[in-house]
């Protein structure tokens, strides 16, 4: 009897090979399947038109702008006098909503220090609010201002730096990304700007 099961066994191992690889490739290209459909429907947001029935191939610089979200303008600020006193503001860095804004300041020429928004500048004098080109402290209860010191720049390089100073200094609060989606959203992109897509 067991001369008849090692027989049957023998003629039917490539029919049981063949099935087990049938299955684990079904398996992985459903698998596959499922997550190119999550990747896309994650990767980039729907953007529906109604008005144009055929849609260009070309890149859309606008929608590349916005790939990643929209900055906000910041809130006009409103005008506060200058501080007479003899602070000096060094640099100033801007957190976004979530992130910590701090300043570097001077009392004297040899006296930098960095200090947050709260913190006691001197007796009296509370910083109270960071921004891309000065700070706003509390002395007496009264809002004054400390100004970065403009130098001599060529109007070109003023204009890229105020550019820069209004990008949103700390990324949005995202869920964390794996290098894999990151890579492949950042090949789209290309892909997408190259005119291939």
């Amino acid at each position: 009897m067991s001369g008849l099961h090692s027989r049957m066994i023998e003629r039917l191992k490539p029919w049981l090979l063949l099935t087990g690889l049938f299955f684990i490739s079904a398996a992985y290209c459903v698998a596959f399947f499922l997550w190119q459909h999550d990747l896309s429907t994650e990767a980039l947001p729907a953007v529906l038109t109604m008005d144009s029935p055929a849609q260009s191939t070309k890149p859309d610089h606008v929608e590349l702008v916005n790939l990643f979200g929209t900055i906000k303008s910041e809130t006009a600020v409103a005008p506060v006098k200058e501080s007479a006193l003899s602070l000096k503001l060094v640099a100033s860095y801007v957190g976004g909503k979530q992130g910590r804004s701090a300043a570097v300041i001077a009392q004297s020429e040899n006296s930098h220090k960095l200090y947050y928004p709260g913190d006691q500048l001197m007796p009296g004098v509370e910083l109270v609010d960071v921004q891309v080109r000065r700070v706003l402290i509390k002395r007496n209860g009264a809002l004054e201002s400390v100004s970065l010191e403009e130098r001599q720049q060529p109007a070109l390089h003023r204009a890229a730096a105020e550019q820069v100073a209004r990008l949103p200094a700390a990324p949005p609060a995202m869920n964390p990304i794996s290098q894999q989606k990151l890579t492949e959203k950042l090949n789209k992109l290309q892909a997408l700007a190259n005119g291939e897509i």
